[in-house]
């Protein structure tokens, strides 16, 4: 699974991934482009897409990049740390970035991001905001902080903490 950088030239894939939880197809980024909930749901279809977890939508707001995400099901979130990263490293290899430290504007404000390193693999570190529980701010509904909550899924229970880096 993972996120599909999407931009007006597409490119034969590349895999990347944030923190090992799944590869990343990308394409070429490009400014203004318009891709929505609907083409989002079709790309990541696992079946007639290319299969992947959302879109992340990069473009330039006076010659800073920003990023959008789009969801395999087509909701939007402010942002998406894995796939900020895996922005941040294909932005510095491909050039379009000159410099290790830089900002990319997302929907819930800028994060700077820093290269650690760009090799096979690349290390980014993103500043994200300070974690909060508060319900309305994760967003989860419940009265109170959910953490580690006995959560059931087809039988099976989990313990679930909910927690934004917002």
């Amino acid at each position: 699974a993972g996120n599909v950088l999407a931009g007006a030239q597409w490119q034969a894939p590349r895999r990347l991934h944030g923190a090992e939880r799944g590869v990343r197809p990308h394409a070429t980024p490009a400014t203004g482009i318009a891709l929505g909930a609907e083409q989002a749901i079709r790309i990541c279809d696992r079946h007639r897409g290319v299969g992947a977890d959302g879109v992340l939508l990069v473009a330039s707001n006076a010659g800073r990049p920003s990023m959008k995400v789009i969801n395999a099901e087509g909701s939007v979130p402010e942002r998406c740390g894995n796939g900020i990263r895996c922005v941040a490293l294909h932005l510095r290899r491909a050039g379009w970035i000159g410099a290790d430290v830089f900002e990319i504007d997302t929907d819930s404000g800028p994060h700077a991001c820093r290269v650690l390193e760009l090799g096979a693999t690349g290390t980014i570190e993103v500043s994200m905001r300070p974690a909060t529980l508060v319900p309305d701010q994760v967003p989860v509904l419940a009265r109170g902080p959910v953490v580690d909550e006995a959560f059931e899924v087809e039988g099976r229970l989990l313990r679930v903490t909910a927690v934004s880096m917002g």
